[in-house]
């Protein structure tokens, strides 16, 4: 997959047409407010610690890179 090919996190939750709560159990994200933790990462408040960035990746099947959250998607 290149660069060309990978994409927000946001942009992977619209394409799925998922609310931010699915996309937190798809990426099984856990804790008090999942969605929110995930919302936050969408909309580019936070980034995803390291463990968790891996995760993300692996349940996206790499078309969200860590490049994504950093602005390196083309």
């Amino acid at each position: 997959m290149n660069m060309a090919d990978t994409k927000t996190l946001e942009e992977y939750r619209k394409n799925l047409n998922i609310s931010y709560l699915a996309l937190a159990g798809l990426l099984g994200i856990t804790g008090i407010n999942p969605a929110r933790t995930v919302e936050r990462w969408c909309k580019g408040v936070r980034k995803p610690e390291p463990a968790n960035m891996r995760r993300i990746v692996k349940r996206t099947n790499g078309s969200v890179t860590p490049g994504s959250f950093y602005g390196l998607t083309q």
